[in-house]
């Protein structure tokens, strides 16, 4: 009985949790008043993405005053250089191409980043946006994310993903869930973490807090900087305006490979967070208690402990709707998917995300866009593919 007891406070902690995040989600922000300042808008770009294209349409249109677009690639021969080229030819002024080759103790996006913000500190920036490059920013999204800057209350802001079932399959819901669970963290980034897809500071923050030390031999960007802004004392801010769909087409290995590579993340650069995520293999041991139970007779505290997954299947569908009133993209409304595909998801979901926990416990490498990474003394190091 008291083991079904013990399941429900859990399965209530997760419910609170998540309509903490989907309140969050679901707050307007003050409406954004551009800064007159210049904004450097920093793009990391490896290859190119299918939503390139539209990601340049929308980096056009953006409403803030001045602002100037810096692409950073790590060789001049990169895919997206082409497009690059057009889209300056488009916007005469608005765009700088940086060709940044890695130093030494930096790599793939962070390399980029950090080549960006050397452009950009050079010139009169008082704002720096990273914005990844399969995001597709609409016309006020530079200016929300900055507001919070300008207004003098954040040192760093974020927005949060949302991956965007293109085929409707199991493995891509099950993604798109999984990381639902991640959004109580990102919509209170002072205890959780920002996200490097859709972050803002101060260019003269960057300058002092050194983003070039706090970057060496790290492969995740916003983990490290939000640690970083923390011990600075500062405020991380989420913005609700910027939640971004990221479409998926991910199959059962695509989807396993970047949960796992999440959770790598977490475990080197956020440990704290990374065991704090143990708690959501919870639902597994409250099937495997329930069995038990129900094994030795013991049919009402069974019940009791098999009910504790009403929490927390109200939860993914209250984190799911928020989402869906935010976004209003069909693709992404869990509520409208057949009552089977519902249940086999969440189903699914109770066996994979202890699968993949225990696999980025015991990962020792993996390729990520044509890199080859090691996880060795606490550190991820790139070893460049041939």
């Amino acid at each position: 009985m008291w083991a079904g007891v013990a399941f429900w406070v859990l399965g209530l902690a997760v419910l609170f949790a998540a309509w903490d995040a989907g309140r969050r989600i679901l707050n307007e922000d003050a409406p954004p008043q551009p800064p007159q300042e210049n904004t450097a808008l920093i793009l990391p770009c490896r290859g190119v993405d299918p939503e390139f294209p539209a990601f340049l349409q929308a980096l056009a249109g953006q409403s803030l005053p001045k602002y100037k677009l810096f692409f950073v690639v790590s060789a001049p021969d990169d895919e997206a250089v082409p497009l690059i080229r057009d889209f300056q030819a488009k916007h005469a002024g608005l765009a700088e191409l940086v060709a940044f080759p890695p130093p030494p103790g930096y790599a793939g996006k962070i390399a980029n980043m950090l080549g960006g913000v050397e452009a950009a500190t050079a010139g009169d920036y008082a704002y720096l946006v990273f914005l990844d490059s399969d995001t597709v920013p609409d016309p006020e999204f530079a200016a929300h994310l900055i507001a919070p800057l300008a207004r003098g209350e954040a040192m760093l802001t974020t927005g949060a993903r949302i991956l965007v079932p293109q085929q409707g399959t199991l493995a891509q819901w099950v993604a798109s869930l999984w990381l639902l669970s991640s959004l109580p963290g990102v919509a209170r980034p002072q205890w959780g973490s920002a996200w490097g897809g859709a972050m803002a500071m101060r260019a003269s923050d960057a300058t002092r807090l050194d983003v070039t030390r706090i970057w060496k031999d790290a492969f995740s960007d916003d983990h490290t900087l939000s640690r970083a802004v923390r011990a600075d004392g500062g405020r991380i801010a989420f913005v609700s305006h910027c939640l971004v769909p990221i479409p998926i087409h991910y199959r059962w290995p695509d989807m396993v490979d970047f949960l796992v590579r999440q959770l790598v993340t977490i475990r080197v650069h956020d440990f704290r967070l990374w065991l704090l995520t143990w708690m959501m293999a919870y639902p597994l041991a409250l099937l495997l208690v329930g069995l038990g139970q129900m094994q030795g007779g013991q049919f009402l505290g069974a019940g009791l402990t098999f009910s504790a997954l009403l929490p927390l299947t109200f939860a993914y569908h209250l984190l799911n709707e928020a989402v869906w009133k935010r976004l209003r993209l069909p693709a992404v409304h869990f509520r409208q998917r057949p009552l089977w595909q519902q249940a086999g998801a969440f189903a699914a979901l109770i066996f994979v995300h202890p699968f993949v926990m225990v696999r980025s416990a015991l990962l020792r490498s993996f390729i990520w866009r044509g890199r080859r990474y090691v996880v060795r003394g606490g550190r991820i190091l790139c070893e460049t593919l041939r």
